[in-house]
């Protein structure tokens, strides 16, 4: 995954020079950050009824004094059209973004975007290089 994060931050080294001077590409960077923001919006809200539905399994757990049914796994015992609704707009949202992020690959590759070699300095022995 190292690889592919120093390729993607070469690419956009060279879509920040080539901005400048090609609004095709000041667009696409644009449409790039907002997809980033909205990618990352999706993973917070994730994250936030995930902990909802655990605080929410919490309170079942105590609420119950039947023996049985602390045996049987949360997932069956806190089911709810909620969650199922929850479930399908969080992947309409995916979808919508993996949508978007194809559109978005498919447009880099008609801009001539190259990967830009970025200025590596090592900080010492067992240290990681530091990017300039």
């Amino acid at each position: 995954m190292g690889k592919e994060l120093q390729s993607i931050r070469q690419e956009l080294n060279d879509a920040e020079e080539k901005q400048i001077t090609d609004e095709a590409v000041k667009l696409w960077l644009f449409d790039l950050r907002v997809l980033a923001y909205d990618m990352e919006d999706v993973l917070d809200e994730f994250a936030y009824e995930l902990m909802r539905r655990k605080l929410m399994g919490a309170e079942v757990d105590e609420a119950s004094t039947s023996m049985v049914r602390k045996f049987i796994p949360t997932c069956c015992t806190s089911f709810s059209p909620t969650h199922v609704v929850a479930n399908v707009k969080m992947g309409s949202k995916i979808r919508g973004i993996t949508s978007r992020l194809q559109d978005i690959s498919a447009r880099k590759a008609g801009l001539g975007l190259e990967k830009a070699q970025e200025e590596l300095l090592p900080l010492g022995k067992g240290h990681h290089p530091l990017h300039l």
